[in-house]
C-alpha cells in the first residue's frame, strides 16, 4: 500500500507570501483565451473541465459563481487573467491553490500555439508551464496536451493531502477528490521550508521539505 505524504498546512504561511494558503489539490479552470472567435476555446473549455472534475488528484471547483468577476475584464481577458489582484480574487472566492489557464494562439503562417500556466492563489508563483505548436489542430488534439501537462502537474505537487487540523495527537487530512486513502494506511508529515524559483521566470521548480512525523489513518 502506497505511503501517502502530507503537508502540515498550519506552518505553511511561514514561508509564503499569503497568510491564507488553499490546497493544490483544489483546483479551477480559468476561462480558455484564443485570438480568434472564442468557438474552439469553449469546446477545448468543456472537455478540459470534464477531465478534471473525474480527475482523482483534484478537487475540482467550478468558476461559474465567479463569472461576474470575469465580466469586469471582458476586454483583453487574456492579459487580465495573469493580473495578480484578478488571481487572488479569483482563489479567495472558490478556495483553491491551482488555477489552470489556457490560452490559444493562431500566428499568421504558423501552427497554433496552446500554452498552459498554472497559477498559485497568491497571484504572483508560477507553479507549472508549457507550451507548444500544435500539428493538425483539433479540439481533441489540444485536450489531450492540456490533459498531458496537467497530469504531469499533479505528479509535481509535492503532497497527497494537507493536515486542516490538529488536536492532541489527531490530525484531520484534505486531499484530492476521491483519492485512494483507507484506514490503517500509514503516512508521513512533511513541513516546507523553501520554494525554489527559477532565476529569471516566476516558475517554481522545486519544494525543500523536512519530515517531522508519522502516523498511520485511524478512519475515513
Amino acid at each position: 500500500m502506497k505511503k501517502i505524504i502530507i503537508l502540515l498546512s498550519v506552518l505553511f504561511f511561514q514561508f509564503h507570501s499569503q497568510a491564507q494558503v488553499y490546497s493544490m489539490r483544489h483546483c479551477t479552470l480559468l476561462p480558455i483565451t484564443d485570438d480568434e472567435t472564442g468557438e474552439m476555446a469553449f469546446k477545448i473549455y468543456a472537455k478540459v473541465e470534464k477531465y478534471l472534475k473525474t480527475s482523482l488528484w483534484c478537487s475540482y471547483k467550478s468558476n461559474a459563481e465567479i463569472m461576474d468577476i470575469f465580466s469586469k475584464y471582458r476586454n483583453h481577458l487574456s492579459r487580465h487573467l495573469k493580473s495578480k489582484k484578478v488571481l487572488q480574487l479569483v482563489a479567495e472566492k472558490l478556495k483553491v491553490g491551482s488555477m489552470i489557464a489556457i490560452n490559444i494562439s493562431s500566428l499568421k503562417n504558423e501552427k497554433p500555439l496552446i500554452e498552459l500556466n498554472v497559477y498559485g492563489e497568491g497571484g504572483e508563483d508560477t507553479y507549472f508551464s508549457e507550451r507548444a505548436y500544435v500539428d493538425n489542430p483539433t479540439v481533441d488534439r489540444f485536450e489531450d496536451y492540456a490533459k498531458n501537462w496537467l497530469e504531469s502537474y499533479a505528479k509535481f505537487i509535492p503532497y497527497d493531502g494537507r493536515i486542516k487540523g490538529i488536536l492532541g495527537d489527531q490530525v484531520v487530512i484534505d486531499s484530492g477528490n476521491g483519492y485512494s486513502i483507507s484506514e490503517n494506511q500509514s503516512f508521513i508529515v512533511l513541513r516546507p521550508t523553501k520554494i525554489k524559483r527559477h532565476p529569471l521566470l516566476k516558475k517554481v521548480v522545486n519544494w525543500e521539505t523536512e519530515t517531522i512525523g508519522y502516523g498511520k489513518i485511524s478512519s475515513v
